[in-house]
């Protein structure tokens, strides 16, 4: 997922839509790549970091996993003393 990406654009207050034709990329495209499933290319990228402002494009193309949670807890306190162990 390209959290920073999509940070930046709702900073900003523009639309997924407005990006992608400012950067001369589908919306499809540009959706799939937001939710990680499909690459840009590196001028995809120049593309839409231009359109943005950012320089950075490394910070705003860094990709972040979320990782599932795998447990439930009804008792928090015990949650966090088995961590600290």
């Amino acid at each position: 997922m390209l959290v920073n990406l999509s940070w930046k654009i709702r900073t900003l207050g523009r639309k997924n839509y407005e990006i992608a034709a400012a950067a001369n990329l589908s919306e499809s495209k540009f959706s799939r790549a937001l939710a990680g499933r499909a690459e840009l290319s590196g001028t995809e990228q120049e593309r839409i970091a231009a359109a943005l402002g950012v320089e950075d494009r490394i910070w705003l193309f860094k990709k972040f996993s979320t990782v599932p949670r795998s447990y439930t807890c009804d008792e928090p306190v015990a949650a966090l003393e088995s961590v600290a162990r």
